[in-house]
């Protein structure tokens, strides 16, 4: 009977140890899979004040565009959903973009107000990439310098590639102007 208790410990044991690498292995494959959320926030401060808030997700091959209202006269607009397939190649190119310097970072980028500005935008990523999870802030006018900052050109350009997806099929989606021309 002794043997007996000792095969079948044994077996519980390699068994539970079969179970445990079968449960880490979609974590370990993880690693190089990507997921991204993006939300872009762009508002006007006033007495009708009113926002657009943009969320931009991908995960798996999926990519799913959400676009919602608030403030004065959001009442009169649908919010608007919509889902895009992912190629390998657009996969391979947002792995690029947010393995990048810029993005592979955790940071904020904050511009304050001007005197007599109302308008605004917030851009939040957060990103797992490679392994490795991070998240960048950026919150600024449409008035501030931000030409030369690095984070928000990385960022800028993550936003612009994942519209060109989208304007493949929806033309009319387009890319929020954050900044002013000059």
């Amino acid at each position: 009977m002794p043997m007996r208790s000792m095969t079948m410990r044994v077996g519980f044991t390699l068994l539970a140890a079969l179970s445990l690498m079968l449960a880490t292995a979609p974590a370990r494959a993880a690693k190089d899979d990507l997921s991204l959320q993006i939300i872009i926030v762009t508002g006007e401060s006033s007495r009708d004040s009113n926002s657009t808030t943009k969320t931009l997700t991908v995960s798996g091959a999926q990519l799913e565009f959400k676009e919602t209202y608030q403030g004065a006269g959001a009442g009169r607009r649908k919010p608007v959903t919509k889902q895009f397939t992912l190629t390998s190649q657009d996969r391979s190119d947002l792995m690029a973009l947010l393995t990048s310097k810029e993005l592979s970072t955790n940071s904020s980028v904050s511009k304050p107000p001007l005197k007599d500005t109302n308008r605004y935008f917030q851009i939040s990523i957060n990103s797992t990439a490679a392994g490795q999870e991070h998240s960048v802030s950026i919150e600024a006018t449409p008035t501030s310098d931000l030409q030369a900052d690095r984070v928000y050109q990385a960022g800028v350009r993550l936003i612009e590639r994942i519209y060109s997806i989208i304007n493949r099929t929806e033309p009319d989606l387009r890319m929020p102007t954050l900044l002013a021309s000059n």
